[in-house]
């Protein structure tokens, strides 16, 4: 008996959801979601980011969607950690997306502690991370102490 109860429940609840979208929507929605992202990698390719030139050169200093690039810029960068000094939102991307300047001092073992300025889109529920004070870690190009990459 049980089992023909559950089943029906799961009737009664499968009703209540809503309809599942035709091939052609979902296809529309699909080339929708693609044609924003070409826009947005546009808008971010044509940005200086603090990762560019030697860094990943992804959206506003993150990694880039080719992950070799990343591994080797992973692999390649020296530790460092950065000491947020100032977060300040710039304005909005193409898409609506807040980018905030990240001011940090940067150190790298066995060199003097300098400045750089992180440009990032950072999620409302992690701007806690990137207070004040707050100690972060990045990989920092050998050729060019300006290229970082978080992580």
């Amino acid at each position: 008996m049980g089992v023909i109860r559950d089943l029906l429940r799961l009737m009664r609840a499968t009703r209540e959801l809503p309809p599942h979208p035709t091939a052609r929507e979902a296809i529309r929605q699909s080339a929708d979601i693609a044609e924003q992202w070409g826009r947005v990698a546009d808008a971010f390719a044509n940005q200086t980011t603090a990762a560019a030139p030697t860094g990943p050169g992804g959206p506003y200093g993150a990694a880039t969607a080719d992950p070799f690039a990343n591994l080797a810029f992973h692999q390649s960068g020296l530790p460092a950690s950065g000491t947020v000094i100032a977060c300040t939102p710039e304005e909005p991307s193409a898409d609506g997306l807040t980018v905030y300047a990240v001011l940090l001092e940067v150190r790298v073992e066995g060199r003097e502690p300098y400045r750089a300025t992180y440009r990032t889109v950072i999620a409302e529920a992690a701007r806690h991370n990137w207070r004040q004070g707050a100690v972060l870690p990045f990989r920092v190009s050998p050729d060019d102490p300006q290229a970082l990459l978080l992580g």
